[in-house]
């Protein structure tokens, strides 16, 4: 990182930048700040590598054992070490692979024609249903 300029004072920056583009950054914004306090702490010469930033994620203020806590650290790490590049190009960017995924979205339910049809005839019912109380 530049020696003039402290890992907090990009943070606020892109922080702001962030903000100004109509992002709220609530979690993100924490773990940005918390990160650039550890790193300046540590008063490193050399470039952020993901062993820092996976360092950083493994403790936490509540002491997480879990790996799916540190990866979501990580992943709020990912946009501000993109970010940090334009000042320091060896800056490495942390990925999914550290600490697993957080968490599988899962497949979307796709209706067969048959099960198209059933809603529609349910549908069907209920408005003959209501029809009477509705008018």
């Amino acid at each position: 990182m530049s020696a003039h300029i402290t890992l907090q004072e990009h943070a606020a920056n892109y922080l702001s930048e962030r903000r100004r583009l109509g992002f709220a950054l609530r979690s993100p914004g924490y773990s940005v700040t918390s990160f650039a306090r550890y790193v300046d702490a540590l008063n490193l010469k050399e470039p952020l590598t993901v062993e820092i930033m996976a360092d950083w994620a493994r403790h936490d203020k509540g002491n997480s054992d879990k790996s799916s806590t540190w990866a979501r650290r990580l992943k709020n790490l990912r946009s501000f070490t993109r970010y940090l590049q334009q000042f320091e190009p060896r800056t490495e960017v942390p990925d999914d692979s550290i600490f697993g995924r957080i968490g599988q979205q899962l497949a979307p339910h796709i209706y067969s024609e048959q099960e198209i049809i059933d809603l529609l005839d349910i549908t069907r019912a209920m408005f003959r249903a209501l029809d009477g109380v509705t008018y």
